[in-house]
């Protein structure tokens, strides 16, 4: 078994918020950002020889979790739109909280401003209370990589004859 920590810091990064938009358009890029990993693994293996036969069973398992501990990013209005403070792969998106029903719910709903809505359509929370659903009611609402990672081998030999067999997964 294994327990890391890793620090990722100072990885290229084209910072377009940090300089004036009058250069423009042409960022450069330089060392900036930190994020942090942490998590395990851990593996067994179990050997068994019974006269011409040999067997052999294991799995492993790694589980990692980052955090992003500086990164170059807007002044955002709200904390929940920023980066900072959150996993690497966050994605940020809208928060559906059910499907409009009639014209009269869409009337009294905050207004969304992104189309026309019409009954059917995805009905999206307003997170900071302003009756608009705009860019700033955006949240992190899962992470695209896998936590865990796994997987299992078993060898079945007879004399010069093997078999292997491999599985793995992640979740």
């Amino acid at each position: 078994g294994n327990w890391f920590y890793r620090n990722a810091y100072n990885d290229p990064t084209q910072l377009i918020y940090s300089y004036p938009e009058y250069i423009g358009g042409v960022y450069p890029f330089e060392n900036s950002g930190k994020k942090t990993y942490k998590g395990f693994d851990v593996a067994l293996l179990f050997n068994k020889t019974e006269g011409d036969f040999r067997y052999t069973l294991g799995g492993n398992m790694v589980y990692q979790k980052g955090k992003v501990v500086e990164i170059e990013e807007p002044i955002y209005p709200y904390d929940y739109l920023k980066a900072t403070g959150k996993v690497p792969d966050a994605i940020f998106s809208y928060v559906a909280e059910g499907l409009f029903n009639d014209s009269t719910e869409i009337v009294s709903h905050a207004k969304q401003t992104f189309g026309d809505v019409y009954p059917g359509d995805i009905k999206y929370k307003d997170l900071n209370f302003d009756n608009i659903i705009d860019q700033n009611d955006q949240e992190v609402i899962g992470n695209s990589n896998s936590r865990i990672y796994y997987g299992f081998n078993f060898t079945l030999s007879y004399k010069n004859l093997e078999m292997f067999l491999l599985g793995s997964g992640q979740a």
